[in-house]
């Protein structure tokens, strides 16, 4: 039998809240089941967190409620390592349960993250190299801790650790250097154990492959440009009158039939 993705990340939700509710520590509860705890429970993790003057009336309404949990889990972004360390203990236990149950061969292990990273790095060619880095760093088992440290080194930005760090001002430098660091986060913590990833070297031929295709087609489109320049510039003033008529009756009968849809 071979196990589905979604039946593995069932197994570790159930692993995770079997764990974290056995012991009792509202604190580690990962962020993407804030949405399952109670009122208290909430309150709680508010105070924990230092968000107590939010709550000192309790959850007054739903409103409240949910920018409270949104606080918390904007609060999460930053490293948690006794997040992680509960995440990663539940899919080992979910892993284990599975190959116990149905065989070692049973698990399907798809890596969705390095096509993830690609487009990632494409995006940001400015910090291709350090971000090669960063990848040979993941896959090779350094902790996100430290991932996260080199990573704000080079690019010189640390955003506040407190609950409440002001975000950077939208369209700034500092918030092109928070949009890399949070990139580089996201794909750290999805990095696991057990999955065959491709090297650095790999990430930067994929990175290239995709470059060298945008590139092309820049070219392409700039020497249909100059083809067509070239041909206008060759014709007489009465072909350019005929083409230039034509061109006005072909956009008449596409309003008169509706191709530009219904203008009111």
């Amino acid at each position: 039998m071979k196990i589905t993705k979604a039946f593995l990340k069932e197994m570790i939700k159930k692993e995770l809240r079997f764990s974290i509710l056995g012991e009792g520590n509202v604190a580690d509860y990962p962020v993407y089941d804030y949405d399952a705890l109670t009122d208290d429970e909430i309150i709680a993790r508010a105070e924990e967190a230092g968000m107590g003057e939010l709550v000192r009336h309790g959850l007054e309404n739903e409103e409240l409620r949910a920018e409270v949990v949104g606080l918390l889990k904007k609060a999460d972004m930053e490293d948690d390592p006794l997040m992680e360390n509960d995440r990663d203990v539940a899919i080992s236990r979910a892993i284990a349960n599975i190959e116990k149950r149905y065989g070692k061969n049973a698990i399907i292990t798809n890596d969705t993250v390095s096509p993830s990273y690609i487009k990632f790095i494409t995006r940001n060619l400015d910090f291709r190299e350090l971000l090669i880095d960063l990848w040979d760093d993941m896959v090779s088992g350094v902790p996100m801790r430290d991932v996260v440290k080199t990573a704000e080194e080079s690019l010189g930005y640390e955003r506040g650790k407190e609950p409440f760090a002001p975000m950077p001002t939208v369209g700034s430098e500092e918030s092109y250097l928070f949009d890399i660091l949070m990139g580089i986060k996201f794909h750290a913590r999805k990095i696991r154990s057990g999955v065959k990833y491709p090297t650095g070297e790999q990430v930067n031929d994929a990175v290239e492959g995709i470059v060298g295709k945008a590139r092309q087609k820049v070219r392409d489109r700039q020497a249909a440009a100059d083809r067509e320049e070239a041909r206008v510039a060759a014709l007489s003033p009465e072909e350019r009158q005929a083409e230039e008529a034509a061109r006005q009756r072909e956009f008449a009968r596409k309003m008169a039939s509706g191709y530009y849809g219904k203008l009111d």
